[in-house]
């Protein structure tokens, strides 16, 4: 049997993807109520930007305490208390439904 450096890599790949199945881990989430994207965990740290109520963000695997790492669509990363952000999912079922057109 042959073995070639990708398939050493393939396996390797696939070996840490069990072992370590939060390390790439990202959820969709949104922003519960209007909050600042932090540069660092912590109420006293520099905002980066505002974040208004039902933004879209991607949760990183990251957390420090109570505050969890967040990425934007426009790119930025930064931290936001783990109270003000949701799963993608909730903020579908506390929008309200449209009528329909008749």
């Amino acid at each position: 049997m042959i073995r070639t450096a990708s398939t050493h890599a393939l396996r390797a790949f696939a070996l840490a993807a069990v072992l370590l199945p939060g390390a790439w881990a990202q959820e969709a989430a949104v922003v519960r109520r209007a909050t600042e994207l932090r540069e660092a965990p912590g109420d006293q740290a520099l905002s980066l930007a505002p974040l208004p109520a039902q933004t879209a963000v991607t949760r990183t695997n990251e957390r420090q305490g109570p505050w969890v790492q967040v990425r934007t669509a426009a790119g930025a990363t930064g931290w936001v208390h783990l109270f003000d952000v949701g799963p993608a999912t909730a903020a579908a079922r506390a929008a309200p439904a449209m009528p329909c057109a008749a």
